[in-house]
């Protein structure tokens, strides 16, 4: 699978698992617990992965430099955002709170994602995505 097919995967994978979380109910916080340590795994395997692979290769070319580096810094606050909501009680408010604004800060760096960086990989990397599609499954692989 190329690297855009297998990004786009895990992208719809992640959103499902947000979609799955805001259906569950309060007075089931096991439920929302294990829902919520896949999807930090999911995304903490991903953002990873796509940081290794995927973005140190495109932060190799001047013009998707800048979306790259906005990109990485997105990961970083969602992760930070992540952190925090382990700190909170599942079946507060707050924490679902906390979930919707994930889930809006994960969609909107997917938008632009998909919409901007795909589109300079494809036209920079048109004849190894493939092998960096495989890369980045390996990559996700050790980190399991």
């Amino acid at each position: 699978m190329n690297i855009l097919d297998a990004l786009r995967e895990d992208h719809r994978k992640v959103i499902d698992l947000f979609t799955a979380l805001e259906d569950t109910e309060a007075d089931d916080a096991d439920k929302r617990r294990r829902l919520f340590a896949t999807l930090k795994d999911e995304l903490t395997r991903h953002t990873q992965a796509e940081e290794q692979v995927f973005y140190s290769q495109l932060k190799k070319h001047e013009r998707a430099r800048d979306d790259t580096e906005e990109a990485i810094e997105e990961h970083h606050e969602v992760e930070q955002l992540l952190q925090r909501m382990e700190e909170m009680d599942v079946a507060s408010e707050e924490w679902m709170e906390s979930l919707g604004e994930c889930r809006e800060m994960v969609e909107h760096h997917v938008e632009e994602e998909e919409g901007r960086l795909f589109g300079e990989a494809d036209e920079f990397f048109h004849d190894r995505l493939d092998r960096l599609g495989e890369q980045f499954e390996e990559q996700k692989g050790r980190m399991a």
